[in-house]
């Protein structure tokens, strides 16, 4: 069975971790366009799966790393706890996105 959120998920975390290094302002322009991207993706996967609360966490998460209308915050310190988040949100969110939905007793 193919774990395509669960991969996304952690591709994602990865980058994102990455970019709490020094890096050219390149590589955060596309961070935001990877990260948006695999929160959407992912979110569409839950709500396939019946993971639908995970909208909550994964869409606030596309939108502050959206690249159309960019999220700025003061400092790049500021950024490390969003970060942080956004990581464990994808990385979490996305093994739970490939789980089979639970069998309910009728």
């Amino acid at each position: 069975m193919a774990k395509t959120a669960t991969i996304i998920g952690a591709a994602a975390a990865a980058l994102i971790l990455i970019g709490l290094g020094p890096l050219p302002i390149g590589y955060y322009t596309q961070l935001r366009w990877g990260v948006c991207i695999a929160a959407a993706w992912i979110a569409v996967l839950a709500s396939q799966n019946g993971k639908a609360g995970w909208l909550f966490l994964l869409v606030p998460v596309a939108i502050l790393f959206n690249p159309i209308a960019p999220v700025y915050l003061m400092t790049r310190a500021a950024w490390v706890p969003w970060d942080m988040a956004a990581a464990v949100i994808l990385a979490v969110a996305g093994t739970q996105a490939d789980k089979a939905p639970a069998k309910t007793r009728a």
